[in-house]
């Protein structure tokens, strides 16, 4: 006795199974793309961390340095940062500040090229007080 089969009865044909492997594919090509950029995010945030931690270091050099010698902390300019290469350059400014005599501004700046190319700045101020 043959028995028909009826629509909900068979298994997966030869099309839809070509048709989920495209998909699949598609979705595992996409996801496979963004990998390079993720890296590049992680890559250039490893790079913010060191800048924001050499602009904290000048910061702390400049309250441990006497009120009277701040200003020979003044870099004037971008110097090369030896421990980290060429990658980092920093920038201290000492400047008065200016609603009170008795007070200094100390900015650091840190610069720093990586990642993605671009050149980027971090930079940290503080107000020290005699």
């Amino acid at each position: 006795m043959t028995r028909m089969m009826r629509w909900n009865e068979r298994g997966m044909t030869l099309l839809e199974l070509l048709i989920a492997m495209m998909l699949l594919a598609t979705a595992l090509v996409g996801l496979g793309a963004s990998f390079p950029l993720a890296m590049i995010g992680v890559n250039v945030g490893g790079f913010q961390t060191t800048a924001t931690l050499l602009a904290q270091q000048s910061i702390e050099i400049a309250k441990d340095t006497p009120y009277a010698l701040l200003p020979t902390l003044d870099t004037g300019g971008f110097i090369i940062v030896p421990a980290y290469g060429a990658g980092f350059t920093r920038q201290v400014t000492v400047l008065p500040a200016n609603p009170n005599p008795n007070t200094t501004t100390v900015t650091a700046v840190v610069r720093f090229t990586g990642g993605a190319g671009g050149i980027n700045d971090t930079t940290i101020a503080t107000i020290i007080s005699q």
